[in-house]
This record gives C-alpha cells, sequence and structure tokens, in this order.
C-alpha cells in the first residue's frame, strides 16, 4: 500500500509511460486514501473510458493504465497470455510503488483481474469482478449475438478517444483465447464482488451467477444495466464497490459464506472437494 494519508481532494491525475518486461504502458495514477484500487479495462478501450467511474470512488487511490495496444500503449511484440499480463502489471506495481491493491476488472480485464488474483495472491487484498465471466465464451443458454454484437456497437459508438485500433483488439482478444480460470477459482481466496447487468448481451447474467458458485467469500448483485456497467449504472456500482473496500475483514468474510451449497447445472466435478483441498 502507498499513500495512506493522502486526502480525498488530491484528485490530480498523475501519468507515467513505464517499461515492463520489454513492454511499454501508460499509467494513470489518481492520489487517494486507503488501499489503492488497480482497474484493468475492457477490450479495446484506454484509461479515459474508466476515469468517470474513478471519480465516483471519492477518496480512494487508483492505479488504471493502458493494456498492450490499447489507448497510448504500443502494440505488444509478440503474442501474450493472461500470466505474461499479470506479471508486467507486478512489474508496474512494483516501480510505483505499490505492495498491495484491490483488484477490479471489467469484462475482458475481468478474466485479466482473475488471473492476477489467482497468480499473486499476495499482492490481492480484495477483487471486484463486473460484466465478466471465467473465458472468453459466455455461459448462457439462447444468447442473442447479434444482441451481442449491438451492444458491443453501442458501447463503442463513433470511435471515441482512447479506442484502439482493430489490431490491438485482436492481440487482446487472443491473449484470452483458450483461456479459462474455472478449474482454480474455487481456490481464490480474496473477499470477491461481482456485478452482473440483468440486461447483458455481451456476458449474460448466467456468467457472473458461476463465477458466484464457484469462488469462495463472493457476492453477486445483480444490477439493472447492460455491458457497461459502470458507465450505465455508475453512482450504483460506486456505492457498492466502495461500501466493498471499505468493510472490515471480518465483515466482508462472513457475509461471502452462504451460497457454497451447490454447484452451477451441468458442472462436471464436486466442488466441495476443490474447496476443501
Amino acid at each position: 500500500m502507498k499513500n495512506p494519508q493522502a486526502g480525498p481532494e488530491a484528485t490530480t491525475l498523475r501519468i507515467h509511460h513505464l517499461q515492463v518486461l520489454g513492454q511499454k504502458f501508460r499509467v494513470a495514477v489518481r492520489p487517494g486514501s486507503g488501499v489503492p484500487l488497480l482497474l484493468f479495462n475492457g477490450v479495446g478501450a484506454g484509461l479515459e473510458h474508466l476515469l468517470p467511474f474513478v471519480q465516483r470512488l471519492e477518496g480512494r487511490e487508483a492505479i488504471v493504465f493502458d493494456a498492450p495496444g490499447t489507448g497510448e500503449s504500443p502494440l505488444p511484440r509478440m503474442p501474450y497470455r493472461p500470466a505474461f499480463l499479470a506479471q508486467q502489471v507486478v512489474g508496474l506495481l512494483d516501480q510505483l510503488g505499490y505492495t498491495e491493491v484491490d483488484v477490479l476488472g471489467i469484462s475482458w480485464g475481468g478474466l485479466i483481474a482473475q488471473q492476477f488474483a489467482f497468480q499473486f495472491a499476495q499482492r490481492c487484498r480484495r477483487l471486484v469482478l463486473v460484466s465478466t465471466g471465467s473465458s472468453l465464451m459466455p455461459q448462457g443458454a439462447g444468447r442473442d449475438m447479434s444482441a451481442a454484437r449491438a451492444e458491443l456497437m453501442e458501447i463503442r459508438g463513433d470511435r471515441p478517444v482512447g479506442w484502439s485500433e482493430p489490431i490491438g483488439i485482436g492481440s487482446q482478444m487472443m491473449a484470452v483465447m483458450g483461456w479459462s480460470s474455472q478449474l482454480w477459482l474455487p481456490r481464490l481466496r480474496q473477499p470477491t464482488l461481482i456485478l452482473a447487468g440483468e440486461k447483458d448481451a455481451v456476458m449474460p447474467v448466467a456468467n457472473g451467477k458461476r463465477l458466484h458458485a464457484l469462488i469462495p467469500h463472493s457476492t453477486l448483485h445483480v444490477l439493472d444495466g447492460k455491458h457497461a456497467l459502470l458507465s450505465m449504472n455508475g453512482p450504483r456500482c460506486a456505492e457498492l464497490v466502495s461500501a466493498f473496500l471499505q468493510a472490515d475483514d471480518a465483515e466482508v468474510r462472513t457475509e461471502h459464506k452462504e451460497h457454497k451449497a451447490r454447484a452451477p447445472r451441468g458442472w462436471p466435478f464436486n466442488i466441495s472437494a476443490l474447496h476443501a483441498a
């Protein structure tokens, strides 16, 4: 943790251009107090798209960065996987002087956030997953692909500032192709908050329910909204995230115990055995 005494009035962004393991990154830090919140963005989106939500988290120190090939971070020199990006992000935290963070990931960023929390559990205190699932291939019977494409186009709009070129989006999609967290999600020990949009066509609510069934100490909130929950339902999301991050450990862990009795329908093995492992 860094800057625990910084006050809520410190709202000026500090922009850094850092290099880790051969990759250059643009990183923005919003000074504040408490355990810093590290945010992983959705596919193709630059850090500008998370700043309005960050501003709603009054007083919370926050770290946002452009993933390789998005915003002002150049394309990666070679294909990468979530584990490698998680390693790079640890390098960013080391350069910035952070030892422990809370982590929030939305959509594609939620996949990388899960990898980070599992791979570097000692660096991640709490986890927030928004509009995401356990893999690139969403769960959900009867998923309407045309509705999903239309919703993605609605989110992207008319190529606003911060969106990456198609080749950057392609590199992000390739990074998580075939990746899944389902086998090790029951081993996550961080208290986890899951936010899912009731009308999300891109990552239907079934994905949030599956995460909730697999992750110990997790809480699921299904909110009114589509895939872009942090912008469509920003005030409510900020309220839930702030309360979750500010709660004491005993309160959070007690709250996150009650839903682990059974696995999702169709789950192929005994989930209770994994919890005990």
